[in-house]
């Protein structure tokens, strides 16, 4: 089987999306299939994927609706590919079968929280992609049941193979001494991270002389950040928000922090709780969307609309040492279930089972 593989996102800085499809390539690399797999990306960013083996074919810099109208129908042709992994969006035309990786339909679910625009080209193209692919695969069950529900497709054309976390995200020995310990939470500036909860949750706890911690918020600034930004009103100054940052970088905030905090109000699986995880971090998340199903019992879980509550579960994690400690271990087993191998096993017999139909 000749695969082609979509990596127009690498080099992109889109977080979740890039953070995939690194780890599928990854996965797929080591388990070594023998399938001809060709990676579709832009030139300037080859150097992302220097460690992969597969050969690259090089794309320009288009928008969403070029790329898949005149530029990925060309290249599917040329490279005569059996089979075409894509992610939300397929090319107008397809001269092979594809299978299309749906993330998550957050903007059907929080419509108010995208630009118009964003929202007028996900909620148009991606349920004409669904309808075209032969199979579709979800990060969860819970997106997987969002999908049959709101664009009626059949339970059997859709896989859950869960996602992967980078074999980078693990417990570092020696780290530098801290000036002040620190909360963390990781996402885009976006509404629906629930950012602007979590900054209230942490002045209650400030207030309440809780904690002296800073909130440490890394991503990079999407739609309605300023609005985000404006909820930081009190003890500004122990809330800090890196923008983007390297996954190196990334890693070693995972390890300084005491707890990790991620209150958010929609995911198709949720990344971060899975890498503080496997960082050894304790984790309090959302009690709702796909976030109970990707951390198991390896993290405290709340409702995101109380903020009271993200409060206490805060609060009770930085102040009992024996529920740290088992976090800590249900963490590091629960991420372990995460390899990129699982991710390419399953993924991979969904293409060779759609090739042998």
């Amino acid at each position: 089987m000749h695969l082609g593989i979509d990596a127009h996102m690498v080099g992109e800085n889109e977080t979740g999306n890039e953070t995939y499809i690194k780890t599928v390539l990854q996965g797929l690399a080591s388990l070594q299939s023998g399938h001809e797999i060709t990676v579709l990306l832009q030139e300037q960013y080859r150097q992302h994927l220097k460690d992969i083996p597969f050969p690259m074919a090089a794309i320009d810099h288009d928008s969403a609706l070029r790329r898949n109208i005149l530029t990925y129908p060309r290249m599917l042709k040329r490279h005569d590919f059996d089979l075409f992994f894509a992610t939300y969006v397929a090319p107008l035309w397809m001269p092979c079968p594809v299978v299309v990786a749906v993330h998550d339909i957050s903007y059907v679910h929080f419509p108010e929280f995208f630009p118009r625009s964003v929202r007028w080209m996900m909620s148009t193209l991606v349920p004409f992609t669904i309808r075209r692919a032969v199979h579709v695969v979800t990060l969860s069950e819970s997106t997987k049941q969002d999908i049959v529900n709101i664009y009626s497709v059949p339970e059997d054309k859709i896989t859950v193979t869960y996602a992967a976390i980078s074999p980078q995200f693990r417990p570092l020995d020696n780290l530098p001494e801290r000036e002040q310990p620190y909360i963390l939470a990781v996402g885009n500036l976006q509404p629906r991270k629930n950012l602007a909860r979590l900054m209230e949750a942490y002045v209650l706890l400030r207030d309440w002389k809780a904690i002296d911690h800073q909130l440490v918020i890394v991503g990079q600034e999407l739609w309605f950040a300023d609005t985000i930004k404006a909820a930081a009103k009190s003890y500004q100054e122990d809330i800090l928000f890196t923008g983007y940052v390297s996954e190196d970088e990334l890693v070693d905030l995972y390890n300084g922090a005491d707890v990790f905090v991620y209150p958010s109000l929609y995911e198709g699986f949720g990344l971060p709780p899975i890498e503080a995880m496997a960082c050894g971090t304790p984790v309090v998340t959302s009690n709702i969307s796909s976030l109970p199903e990707a951390v198991g019992d390896a993290a405290l879980t709340v409702d995101p609309y109380d903020v009271a509550a993200i409060a206490a579960a805060i609060q009770r994690v930085l102040t009992d040492e024996m529920l740290q400690r088992k976090l800590r271990q249900k963490g590091f087993d629960r991420a372990a279930l995460f390899a990129p191998e699982n991710l390419a096993r399953r993924l991979l017999n969904v293409f060779e089972s759609v090739i042998d139909t």
